[in-house]
């Protein structure tokens, strides 16, 4: 809880999940973006197109099947984030900050 010292700690929990929520969405856009480009590349093979997938996906055996489930995945936890920051926003609203 030091972290609500230093920040203002009015929805505390709901703006952690926005900056999470951002981040989640930037990377499932750099895996996707990763993803159809290896679809489209037939003849040069597949490769990692920005930093963020070589982060995640790391040297790896490369596939276009590892490619597809790592974005689900990524696609899966920004949908689970989004979920979590709507109840978290919806909470905060009806039990801590209901006058407003």
């Amino acid at each position: 809880m030091f972290c609500c010292r230093l920040v203002d700690k009015k929805r505390f929990l709901s703006k952690s999940l926005i900056l999470t929520s951002i981040l989640s969405l930037i990377i499932s856009i750099n895996l996707g973006i990763n993803y159809t480009i290896s679809l489209t590349r037939s003849e040069d093979g597949i490769a990692i197109n920005n930093w963020i997938s070589g982060i995640i996906i790391g040297n790896e055996s490369w596939s276009y099947d590892l490619f597809k489930s790592y974005f689900n995945y990524s696609v899966a936890a920004n949908l689970l984030n989004l979920f979590f920051l709507i109840i978290s926003i919806l909470v905060e609203k009806k039990f801590f900050y209901p006058n407003e």
